[in-house]
């Protein structure tokens, strides 16, 4: 028994060590070499004192040098990707810069990220120096009104020998507002469907809505619920702040379920306001037996209810081994004494 317990403690220490050595070696290879700061140089057109972003001002026609300067802190040279995006509304209903595949609707006349020329979308920076680098934003020739909305994303390329297998990577990204124009456009959102869908095993009702407008709606308040069709009695009710709106874009209003879809007819109920707007959707969606069953089944809540199922099940089956082994025991003890008192006889 002794040599078991020694087996089992070298075991336990040797493990901790390959821990604890494993944990060091993953934050030595994710902290070397990628330590970069990025800065922006503010071009003539520049509106008020945005030194983090490129805010400016364009003259139909005209192109505008976006100049950024990017400085490599780490000991050795490290080269970057450079991309420009679209700004979009994510699911979380925050504006995003970073998206490399984000698209606008139909409603929109240009996307920034056609109008921006990006003649080194590689750049190399030599070990604890700067580097400037310059993309074009060309103005449309035919006046706009509204906003354009996007971002440069930067992002340090990671060799296989360098990254260790680890897929850490610290981006940047410095965030473009341009117009022509002072024109205050009121902005307009509109609801379409009701899709049912699946997020990180919990099931998610969302409300697919619509910015048909060149305006960036910021500091937004959401308040949900989704009732029975014809109750006031919320299945669901919450709600949610600080919600930012991308020009011209599509994007969903989730709601997790936090339980099972039950077949039936509801109406989903959204009211987003700030300060300035109002806006009262009310969209009336069935659950089907089927598309229930279906997510219901991968649902983190299904597995919830099958564990409770087999934890009581496990219980009564302790609960009656244990009957049965104490009778057992008490059956076999007392047939031992009968037997041991006939013997003494």
């Amino acid at each position: 028994m002794k040599n078991i317990i020694k087996t089992l403690t070298t075991l336990s220490l040797l493990f901790v060590y390959l821990f604890t050595l494993s944990s060091v070696s993953v934050n030595a290879t994710n902290s070397s070499g990628y330590d970069y700061t990025v800065g922006i140089m503010p071009p003539a057109n520049q509106i008020g004192d945005n030194s983090g972003f490129f805010d400016v001002k364009l003259i139909p026609g005209q192109a505008t040098p976006l100049t950024l300067t990017l400085t490599n802190n780490s000991n050795r040279p490290q080269t970057y990707t450079i991309q420009v995006n679209t700004a979009a509304t994510n699911s979380n209903v925050i504006v995003d810069y970073s998206k490399s595949d984000a698209k606008l609707n139909n409603t929109a006349k240009y996307n920034i990220k056609d109008l921006i020329s990006n003649p080194n979308p590689t750049v190399a920076v030599p070990a604890n120096s700067s580097q400037q680098l310059t993309l074009t934003l060309n103005s449309p020739s035919e006046a706009f009104e509204g906003i354009l909305l996007g971002g440069i994303t930067i992002t340090p390329n990671q060799s296989k020998e360098r990254s260790g297998g680890i897929s850490n990577v610290y981006t940047r990204t410095v965030g473009i507002r341009a117009k022509q124009t002072e024109t205050v456009i009121t902005p307009d959102l509109t609801a379409n469907d009701v899709v049912l869908s699946q997020r990180n095993l919990h099931n998610v009702a969302s409300l697919q809505l619509q910015n048909i407008t060149p305006t960036l709606i910021t500091k937004l308040t959401g308040k949900y619920n989704i009732t029975k069709k014809g109750s006031t009695d919320p299945v669901i009710s919450g709600q949610n702040t600080n919600l930012s709106i991308a020009p011209n874009t599509d994007f969903p209003y989730s709601i997790e379920w936090d339980d099972l879809f039950n077949p039936g007819e509801y109406t989903f109920h959204l009211t987003l306001e700030n300060s300035q707007h109002k806006w009262e959707f009310n969209k009336d969606f069935t659950i089907k037996g089927e598309e229930a069953k279906e997510y219901n089944d991968t649902s983190v809540n299904e597995s919830k209810t099958n564990n409770t199922v087999l934890y009581f099940s496990l219980l009564i089956g302790f609960l009656i081994l244990l009957l049965i082994g104490s009778w057992l025991f008490f059956f076999l003890k007392r047939k031992k004494d009968k037997d041991d008192e006939e013997s003494q006889k």
